[in-house]
């Protein structure tokens, strides 16, 4: 019998769910595809929303930290100040850094995608409900090396489709 897909699929975007699939097709029977997997080309519809995160082992006292690696060009735009290579730590994108660490820190402890669409508090304090897809990578060891998140479909606290600008909404 096949594995049943993950509940998510039914509740999220068809981009958030094609690039699941993507992901998963890149995997084949590993745990978790590696970085070096996905083509640029095939990542189009979903570039400029991209965020690479490295996974730093037993940076911090309670478990990983993450560095940022890459900011989408239309991320960016959202995110208040130049955080390429900062630590989530020391630098959320959300203003609670425990909830982004927690969340990242479970994608390495299942070593399976996350999906969330709960609500985020900003930087700027203003709340919004974004879908994140975080999906793990790994080049062959048994542990995640990076994840990528894919965001989008911003949701004000009433449901308004928005895209705020300088909110660091991820």
């Amino acid at each position: 019998m096949p594995p049943q897909p993950p509940a998510f699929l039914a509740a999220c975007s068809p981009l958030h769910a094609r690039l699941y699939a993507l992901w998963e097709a890149k995997r084949g029977d590993r745990t978790m595809p590696a970085r070096a997997d996905f083509a640029i080309d095939e990542l189009k519809p979903w570039l400029g929303w991209l965020v690479l995160y490295d996974v730093l082992p037993a940076a911090l006292p309670d478990g990983h930290d993450f560095a940022y690696r890459l900011f989408g060009t239309r991320v960016v735009d959202g995110v208040p100040g130049e955080l390429t290579a900062g630590r989530v730590s020391q630098a959320a994108i959300t203003a609670d850094r425990s909830f982004a660490l927690e969340t990242l820190r479970t994608v390495c402890r299942t070593r399976a995608p996350s999906y969330r669409n709960d609500l985020a508090i900003c930087a700027d304090g203003v709340s919004y409900t974004p879908e994140r897809l975080f999906l793990p990578l790994s080049s062959g060891a048994p542990e995640v090396e990076m994840i990528v998140m894919y965001g989008s479909q911003y949701r004000d606290a009433k449901g308004n489709a928005i895209r705020p600008a300088n909110s660091g909404i991820f």
